[in-house]
């Protein structure tokens, strides 16, 4: 079972807009695991949102933000499409490593 980790590795902000500190950007890694027969396959991809500084209700200030929120606001960003072809590419990245294509060769001929 492929397991799937986002974790926020920056934000960049506005500082102190409106005496507010706007997050406008928001990066972070999403990593995939599985463990097969004792081996653990791992790929990964960096995914980005940028954001509008806008003071909407329920804002949360710079210093009270979790990364659980960020992460939610960068899938939100991306949309279920989004977040499922990330998710599907790193997929597909490890099923390679644990089953690798059959590659051809060039031989001499025989002759």
């Amino acid at each position: 079972m492929k397991n799937y980790t986002w974790t926020v590795n920056k934000l960049l902000i506005l500082d102190e807009v409106k005496e507010k500190d706007f997050v406008v950007t928001a990066i972070c890694k999403v990593v995939c695991t599985e463990e097969v027969d004792g081996k653990e396959y791992s790929a990964k991809k960096l995914a980005s949102s940028i954001f509008q500084p806008e003071e909407k209700e329920g804002f949360i200030p710079y210093s009270d933000l979790t990364e659980e929120q960020v992460v939610g606001w960068i899938k939100s960003s991306l949309g279920t499409e989004g977040v499922e072809s990330i998710e599907k590419s790193l997929a597909s990245q490890i099923d390679t490593k644990i089953n690798p294509p059959v590659v051809p060769v060039n031989k001499d001929l025989p002759w």
